[in-house]
């Protein structure tokens, strides 16, 4: 076992406590990325698969590669980090219908527009609703992501229990 730090003040607990957490923050943020490009893999890129000459970005400027996490931050007793979907990160190639057409530039609804199957003027898996928010968003629900975080916690070094 480590050396206890003496711990006198409050700053001093937010100083070590602190750099734990956002190392459990990380761990936390990486596997809800993990997820949310799981389930868009399934529900959008493997359920619907594209065949014809349409080339797919995946992760490479392609809604896939749109989801993305900032590392975590910690100022004064706040620690911060984002998982979210970046629009301007997924190439705008119109002359090969990559994220919408010579007219109308799509990206920054697509997720919307995926999910429900609309804002398209052309048919096939387009107009079909593929949807994965709802899959992440009853993750979050069912506690999946409570378990990640209690997990990482333990891996930390940090005891969670349960009041």
């Amino acid at each position: 076992m480590s050396n206890p730090i003496p711990i006198t003040n409050d700053s001093m607990l937010l100083e070590v406590i602190g750099a734990d957490l956002v190392l459990v923050i990380n761990d936390v943020t990486d596997k809800i990325l993990d997820n949310i490009k799981e389930v868009v893999l399934l529900n959008v890129y493997e359920e619907f698969p594209y065949h014809g000459d349409y080339v797919r970005l995946w992760d490479d400027g392609g809604f896939l590669g749109a989801w993305s996490k900032s590392i975590a931050n910690f100022v004064g007793n706040e620690i911060n980090a984002k998982v979210g979907y970046d629009w301007m990160s997924m190439d705008y190639n119109p002359d090969e219908h990559q994220h919408g057409n010579p007219y109308v530039d799509r990206r920054e609804n697509l997720a919307h527009d995926i999910e429900f199957g609309v804002g398209y003027d052309f048919g096939g898996n387009a107009w079909t609703r593929r949807p994965f928010w709802g899959v992440v968003e009853r993750m979050v629900e069912d506690g999946s992501f409570d378990a990640i975080l209690e997990s990482s916690m333990t891996a930390h070094g940090i005891v969670f229990m349960r009041g």
